[in-house]
């Protein structure tokens, strides 16, 4: 959580969910996941599922109609309190930085994945 004054609060908020990581390991630190990314697009407006959706199928219609198909790239996602960061696995190049702050809407598919706007 942020408080107004831009700095990280260690409150711990009781949600009856049992978190992979200690609220240290974010706030002093960043998670690491090695993810395989589809794409990424830009959408219109940054909300709900079906935005999700759609950004999903026209990043999966551009990889079906290249003349040269694209596999999914090997990333490392590195989240902490201010940002996610997305590397190349095997570069280790930066790829792409968006604010905590800026992300409106996540979800978890379990047939695709994981998205974000």
């Amino acid at each position: 959580m942020n408080r107004s004054d831009g700095k990280a609060s260690t409150e711990i908020v009781k949600t009856g969910y049992q978190w992979l990581h200690p609220p240290s390991s974010l706030i002093q630190g960043r998670v690491s996941y090695i993810v395989r990314m589809l794409g990424f697009t830009e959408v219109a407006k940054s909300a709900g599922a079906n935005v999700l959706r759609e950004a999903y199928l026209a990043i999966k219609y551009s990889i079906e109609q290249s003349s040269t198909p694209q596999k999914p790239v090997k990333v490392e996602l590195s989240i902490n309190v201010s940002e996610i960061q997305i590397s190349d696995v095997k570069t280790k190049k930066l790829l792409h930085v968006h604010q905590l702050r800026k992300i409106s809407y996540c979800a978890d598919d379990k047939e695709v994945g994981f998205y974000f706007l």
